[in-house]
């Protein structure tokens, strides 16, 4: 595997093998891994340390399940407000992406009642440059 930094193209099949399997449940042994693709563990072991050092892993995660919903918030931007918007979300928000097509960014929201999901909804509205929201309920 070539020295990469983040490329996927580059990655063989076990490699995307082994993605597939901690995407899944990151929680899966390197052993498990190992026996499912039928390879050593110590090999399952450095594929995984070579993907951390390429950064085509960022980070291991959990997430928790709190029984939060989840809701995800378009919004458009005055272009000339855009830094500004960006960094005013991100002090309050931690999934913040910036999207192409008719809105600029999509934020996604915890809330565990509507109460909850209006008020980051009045929040997000009140920063300077916001155009206008669209809010997206996830159901599943």
């Amino acid at each position: 595997m070539e020295q990469s930094t983040g490329n996927r193209k580059n990655l063989d099949e076990k490699d995307t093998e082994i993605l597939k399997f901690l995407a899944e449940n990151s929680r899966m042994t390197n052993s498990e891994i190992a026996r499912r693709l039928g390879i050593t563990e110590g090999t399952v072991r450095k594929r995984i340390e070579k993907l951390v050092k390429n950064r085509i892993i960022k980070k291991f995660t959990v997430e928790i399940n709190d029984g939060k919903k989840e809701a995800i918030i378009l919004a458009r931007c005055e272009p000339a407000y855009m830094n500004s918007v960006l960094q005013q979300i991100r002090k309050k928000f931690e999934k913040i992406y910036e999207v192409s097509g008719k809105n600029d960014i999509a934020i996604v929201v915890e809330y565990a009642d509507l109460e909850t999901l209006n008020d980051n909804l009045d929040l997000i509205r009140s920063v300077t440059g916001i155009r206008n929201t669209e809010t997206l309920i996830r159901l599943k």
